[in-house]
């Protein structure tokens, strides 16, 4: 099974953590997105990102018939294996996607899987034509399509939902599958929201992540040089390297003058002693071996405060 997602840069830190939850197995494929950043784009990221993922469709719908074929939006946290599932319901099904809502058959297109075809590849060039003629939104077009029941009729295709415990949050809550979710998928506008949105349902939703990736960043604390920024912008601050006594170097900001690792995290603290930012999520993106720490900036108010994130690269890409 082959899964592909696409990114721009800015997104960098979702897609570490949308990769750190990808179960072995899957062929990976992260793509960047050739357009400019998506940070204040409608839903689902205009008219450029609902061209480009509409022709990947067809790219992808055009392939082998033998393979299966599964994509995602990044803003999806993964806590179980998701391939036995598709792999049973596309035994008797062409085209699965994600709900939109509890109930009805509206579908949220950043979760699809299908086995390539004809069939499936004029369904996307339909959706394509509709997307370019009205610049709309590809999901409405998508569920549009869907509602054409003369087209559908005559294409033959075979279309299912994935179960609840693919879940969003556009699904109403009473439905989703605590302690027992495959996904989860912070379909809400803007990656702070996003971010703070899937931390809070993680454990409501029976996350298994473990202490692994906070291991592996603190035994590569001194080793690497870590980009830092926010989570929620592309540039980030600069460039970190921690030393054993507590100094930073290379970066020169009040807000930045020693750390300090704890059992539970890694503490900034600011020229006044004063804790600055407390990173206590760890991710390790495999594919990419990139290691990343995400904290909260603390001087802030609590409803405004900013995450920080800092990445580092095994392989020495950073």
């Amino acid at each position: 099974m082959d899964l592909y997602c696409f990114y721009t840069p800015n997104y960098d830190p979702m897609l570490i953590r949308f990769l750190s939850g990808i179960e072995d197995g899957l062929r990976v494929h992260h793509l960047e997105l050739p357009v400019a950043g998506l940070k204040s784009a409608p839903a689902g990221g205009g008219i450029a990102t609902w061209e480009y993922k509409t022709k990947l469709l067809i790219e992808l719908a055009s392939g082998d018939p033998k393979n299966i074929v599964l994509l995602t939006d990044i803003d999806i946290e993964f806590y179980r294996p998701i391939a036995p599932l598709i792999t049973e319901m596309l035994d008797t099904t062409d085209l699965l996607f994600q709900r939109e809502r509890s109930k009805g058959s509206e579908v949220n297109i950043g979760v699809i899987a299908f086995r390539p075809s004809q069939e499936l590849a004029h369904f996307w060039e339909q959706v394509l034509k509709r997307v370019l003629v009205s610049q709309t939104w590809d999901q409405t077009i998508t569920n549009e399509v869907l509602a054409d029941s003369g087209y559908m009729s005559q294409s033959g295709l075979r279309v299912g939902l994935l179960p609840h415990t693919v879940c969003n949050l556009s699904q109403q809550t009473d439905y989703l599958p605590y302690g027992n979710a495959i996904l989860f998928h912070a379909n809400k506008h803007g990656v702070k929201t996003k971010w703070h949105a899937m931390n809070h349902w993680r454990p409501i939703l029976s996350a298994c992540r473990g202490d692994l990736e906070r291991l592996l960043f603190m035994r590569n604390l001194y080793r690497l040089s870590w980009r830092f920024g926010r989570v929620d912008s592309g540039a980030a601050f600069g460039k970190i390297v921690f030393n054993s006594n507590g100094t930073i170097e290379n970066y020169d900001h009040p807000n930045e003058r020693r750390f300090e690792v704890r059992s539970n995290g890694l503490c900034f603290f600011d020229a006044a002693g004063r804790c600055s930012t407390f990173f206590n999520e760890f991710y390790y993106d495999c594919f990419r071996q990139k290691l990343m720490a995400v904290g909260t900036f603390e001087l802030e108010p609590a409803s405004e405060r900013t995450l920080h994130y800092l990445i580092g690269s095994l392989s020495g890409g950073e």
